[in-house]
């Protein structure tokens, strides 16, 4: 029974920091995953498995997402959006896109990575930021929610479905402005 705790405990702080990556990080994580590998708890196949291997639906959203993302005020602003027409993100399933918001937090000196994805109802927006920066404070003006280093929103759309990809172009486009002025505030607070 131990073991299957360690394991699972294992899972949840490797998945939630972000391999080990996000501000939420501190000693006791560390300690713990310490623990579980002196216990032989698998950590590498843990940490490979779920942070570096890729569904091939994921591994081309990812590079869609690649493809297609703007620095804003570069390099502070990434931004990037998902709707249905593209082909990759309307065969992921459930969670195969959870790591998209992090993308733009890998080009050193990005403070804000702004994600849209429509979804069956609306778009969702993710935002992700590096220390000193707040999501929480840029998804607010959506009505958002979440914490420092990430927090979303959902804009709900009832006819999203039947909109053209223009239509839905021009939405994304609205929200897409509230955030990058939001992100602008966000980032204009810490100089």
């Amino acid at each position: 029974i131990y073991m299957d705790i360690m394991k699972y405990i294992s899972l949840g702080i490797i998945t939630d920091s972000g391999g080990f990556r996000h501000q939420n990080m501190n000693s006791l994580a560390f300690l713990i995953a310490s623990e579980a590998m002196n216990e032989n708890v698998d950590l590498y196949n843990i940490y490979r498995i779920n942070i570096i291997e890729k569904s091939e639906n994921e591994f081309m959203v990812d590079k869609l997402i690649r493809d297609r993302i703007e620095y804003i005020d570069s390099p502070n602003i990434a931004y990037a959006y998902l709707t249905y027409e593209d082909t990759w993100y309307k065969k992921c399933g459930a969670g195969e896109t959870e790591s998209i918001g992090n993308i733009g937090k890998e080009l050193e000196g990005n403070k804000v990575s702004i994600i849209l994805k429509e979804d069956t109802e609306g778009i969702r927006v993710s935002v992700r930021t590096n220390i000193p920066y707040s999501s929480f404070n840029i998804v607010k003006a959506l009505n958002g929610g979440g914490h420092f280093g990430a927090a979303g929103a959902y804009i709900k759309k009832d006819n999203i479905k039947n909109m053209s990809f223009s239509e839905k172009k021009l939405l994304i486009d609205e929200i897409k402005d509230i955030l990058i002025k939001e992100a602008r505030k966000e980032i204009q607070k810490h100089k």
